[in-house]
């Protein structure tokens, strides 16, 4: 099994993303116009009139150096696809020169329990960390930029979702969680995970948010021989294309293993608003194999899955991308109801599960061993049917550029503590790990 490999930046990643930052700052949609017209695409993204040329000529270029330092393995995005997700920018732009755009400036307010995130003064998300109904943290009431609503309500509105009103508190919007994990029942909030603190605070910085939290997760049974510790590091991109939500967890343990059970109910999941749905509403589920709603995404592997309906002549949704350097493909729990959860776990249950003779697949972290998991959510309201593939582009790039959370044992402030090790994760061979997603 490959080992996940942390993410290191070098100055040139550094001066990257400084460069992107200025880039943002001072080239967002305008209404001066460029004469494009004699142009071709390639010389348009490089002409000295475009705002995108330097970004092309010097962004991709330290891109590319910065994953030849610090990957073992070929980029998930050649410069090329670089290119191209710039060139969609591009003529976002371009489309875009008649009806000036706003900048997409994040906010976020803190209170005791929860964050409100704002995107260009409209509600976004709200991060709840304290809930007496939901022991772990979550997402709930996530907007799409349009102002269109795009996880179901939480609490239920019982007129928007009424007869979808099931799994309220399983289901409250975006969230990770697992139905077996050191034998814990997190997903049915059997066993709690509960915010230690934050590790960096909420920032913001023009179309940038980010926070770090340490989460335990603890067994609510006055034993703590199943606990263990997760850092997970949020950010939030407000694009031009779409809102994101990046979200990078590292897990530990300092008493024994961690072992991830076979279950549907495993890894990051979202429930999507009543209208958005293919049951209830005019909704389509899509994955990045062209599968289309429950028959086709259901227990199948993929880069992608997105859900998404109309709304007010828009294409209003959301779409869970796992990370391409996630332990292993996921597969995809997904329901005409509105629920759609991408899983790495769940080999047995999601590809042989009335086969008596294959055993459930444990995934298993060695004591102080790190763990880490990467997801990424894209939010958007498009006139045309959202471009997932140029969005999974972008998902991966901006992932390259995020620091990723510090092993927990790490931040915990305890003479006794164990120091991180190299990851090593056994998976049961007896099963065949899924064809690669195309």
């Amino acid at each position: 099994m490959g080992t996940p490999k942390g993410r290191k930046h070098t100055a040139a990643a550094n001066g990257a993303r400084q460069h992107q930052s200025e880039f943002r700052r001072t080239h967002r949609i305008s209404g001066r116009g460029f004469p494009i017209s004699s142009l071709t695409s390639a010389e348009f993204l490089t002409h000295s009139t475009n705002p995108l040329s330097s970004f092309v000529r010097t962004h991709t270029g330290a891109r590319a150096r910065n994953r030849a330092r610090n990957r073992n393995r070929p980029s998930p995005i050649h410069q090329s696809a670089t290119y191209y997700s710039v060139a969609v920018l591009a003529l976002a732009v371009v489309a875009s020169i008649a009806s000036p755009s706003a900048r997409a400036e994040i906010a976020i307010a803190e209170s005791t329990d929860k964050l409100e995130i704002r995107i260009a003064d409209k509600p976004f998300a709200t991060y709840v960390w304290s809930d007496p109904n939901i022991v772990r943290p979550y997402f709930c009431n996530v907007h799409a930029p349009n102002g269109a609503q795009v996880t179901r309500s939480y609490p239920t509105d019982p007129v928007i979702n009424k007869g979808n009103d099931d799994h309220a508190t399983m289901h409250p919007g975006i969230w990770l969680a697992f139905g077996d994990v050191n034998g814990l029942d997190v997903w049915r909030n059997k066993a709690r995970v509960w915010h230690a603190h934050f590790v960096e605070k909420p920032f913001s910085d023009d179309d940038h948010a980010t926070f770090t939290v340490l989460n335990v997760y603890d067994p609510l049974t006055g034993s703590s021989d199943a606990s263990f510790y997760e850092t997970c590091r949020y950010d939030v991109y407000a694009l031009d294309i779409g809102w994101f939500i990046i979200a990078q967890s590292a897990f530990q343990s300092r008493k024994g293993e961690i072992r991830f059970g076979d279950q549907e109910e495993m890894g990051l999941g979202v429930r999507m608003q009543t209208p958005l749905t293919v049951k209830f509403g005019n909704g389509t589920i899509l994955n990045s194999q062209k599968g289309r709603n429950e028959y086709g995404t259901w227990g199948f592997p993929a880069k992608w899955c997105s859900a998404y309906g109309k709304v007010d002549d828009a294409f209003v949704g959301a779409t869970i991308m796992p990370g391409p350097d996630n332990f292993r493909t996921s597969w995809y729990h997904s329901r005409d109801y509105g629920l759609v959860v991408a899983n790495p776990f769940g080999k047995k249950a999601m590809t042989a599960a009335n086969k008596d003779e294959v055993p459930p697949d444990v995934t298993i972290v060695p004591r102080s061993n790190v763990f880490r998991l990467m997801f990424g959510v894209f939010v958007f309201s498009t006139t045309l049917e959202p471009d997932n593939t140029s969005a999974f582009e972008w998902f991966t790039e901006l992932l390259s550029q995020c620091e990723p959370p510090k092993p927990p044992v790490e931040l915990l402030q305890d003479d006794q503590r164990i120091g991180p090790l190299e990851i090593e994760v056994r998976v049961n061979p007896s099963t065949a790990d899924p064809e690669p997603a195309r």
